[in-house]
């Protein structure tokens, strides 16, 4: 069966009004192909499905409570069917809107909280950067040891606030993500390639705010 163009189009249109609808984040490219199966290239953001069997459904409930009452984009609209395309991030800033907004005394509904937002961020896209070098093995392994893939913190990089789970609050008495820890950013290397004569071909991870100044540090002190 054949299809015109003015089909095909509306049919484009319709789909990316439901993908919206269900909170996927669409980068362009929508297209149906000639056996009118819908094909989509959505950005890699990870959606809530990646940690779908570790939520009980009682923290489903509470997302879609909590997504319908702060989403201005799923705001009475959201429920369990359409929770796994939602956006971990999207999620997230929900939960930090509700905590704030959740009175003290409510105890036991700010420590759920607090407790989805520290498994959340597990999943949330780190900000690592990877690019790939020709170093010394035995520079390398003066600077980073024996292993190296485990990381060495880089006391030359600007400290930086991460979030390190939960901890519990006096004056509330409730658990609260804890935010206020200081750290040195971390960079990691491994072996890609050997290149024989004392040399190979590393593999370097790190932040990727950063990857300039670290770049210029392994060509210093380990080429």
């Amino acid at each position: 069966m054949l299809h015109t163009g003015g089909e095909s189009h509306d049919k484009t249109r319709t789909n990316e009004s439901l993908l919206h609808i269900i909170g996927a984040d669409i980068s362009g490219l929508v297209h149906l192909a000639s056996d009118v199966r819908l094909v989509v290239t959505v950005t890699e953001q990870p959606t809530m499905l990646k940690l779908w069997d570790n939520l009980t459904n009682k923290d489903k409930a509470v997302l879609c409570r909590i997504i319908n009452n702060e989403s201005n984009r799923h705001k009475g609209r959201m429920h369990v069917g359409l929770l796994p395309f939602i956006t971990i991030e999207h999620v997230l800033e929900c939960l930090k809107v509700d905590y704030r907004q959740t009175p003290d005394p409510q105890n036991n509904r700010k420590r759920r909280n607090a407790r989805l937002q520290a498994m959340l961020r597990y999943y949330v896209p780190s900000q690592e950067n990877v690019f790939f070098a020709y170093l010394s093995v035995t520079k390398v392994i003066k600077h980073f040891g024996a292993h190296g893939e485990r990381g060495k913190v880089m006391n030359f990089l600007p400290v930086q606030k991460v979030t390190a789970g939960t901890r519990w609050n006096l004056p509330s008495r409730s658990y609260i993500p804890d935010d206020d820890v200081h750290v040195h950013p971390t960079v990691s290397v491994s072996i890609y390639r050997w290149e024989g004569s004392g040399r190979a071909y590393w593999r370097i991870c790190c932040d990727k705010r950063y990857w300039l100044a670290v770049h210029t540090w392994l060509r210093d002190n380990c080429t």
